[in-house]
């Protein structure tokens, strides 16, 4: 018996998800999902909410660890950028979280170098974690998401 997987090809989130807040965001908040992105991180959290008001802002996913501390993911379409540096500083300084998790496409080299910085001064209250959809795409790919990324079906 063959099955046939189709081809692995790189696409934009946006091929996927239309909308980063009212479709990845929910999609990645599931039980499923979350989980998978946890093991790939060697992390345990359960959701608290999505789209946590911070003042006039809104945490993409509010988590909590097994210990009771917050936890943030922020998600971002493309490549990182300074508004989501700011936005995952401001969130975790306002809600006390002790673990940052930012999810991009791509990582600029300078904001990789920042997210190094924050764990190297901040390790004693604040852990930054930096995770490229195209990396953690194995935690996200059951088989119906294969075949959502895939040229040919699953069987």
């Amino acid at each position: 018996m063959t099955i046939d997987l189709g081809q692995m090809k790189r696409v934009k989130a946006v091929e996927l998800w239309k909308h980063e807040e009212h479709d990845f965001t929910p999609w990645l908040a599931t039980e499923e999902n979350i989980g998978r992105l946890a093991d790939a991180l060697g992390l345990e959290f359960q959701v608290e909410g999505i789209e946590v008001p911070v003042g006039p802002f809104s945490a993409d996913i509010l988590a909590k660890d097994t210990s009771d501390n917050y936890i943030i993911i922020e998600n971002q379409f493309g490549k990182t950028d300074h508004d989501h540096l700011g936005k995952i500083l401001t969130y975790a300084a306002t809600l006390g979280a002790v673990t940052v998790v930012w999810i991009a496409e791509r990582f600029t080299d300078e904001h990789r170098k920042a997210i190094e910085w924050l764990n190297e001064h901040t390790r004693s209250f604040l852990r930054c974690r930096a995770a490229e959809k195209a990396r953690v795409r194995n935690f996200i790919a059951n088989r119906e998401r294969i075949t959502a990324i895939s040229t040919a079906p699953c069987r």
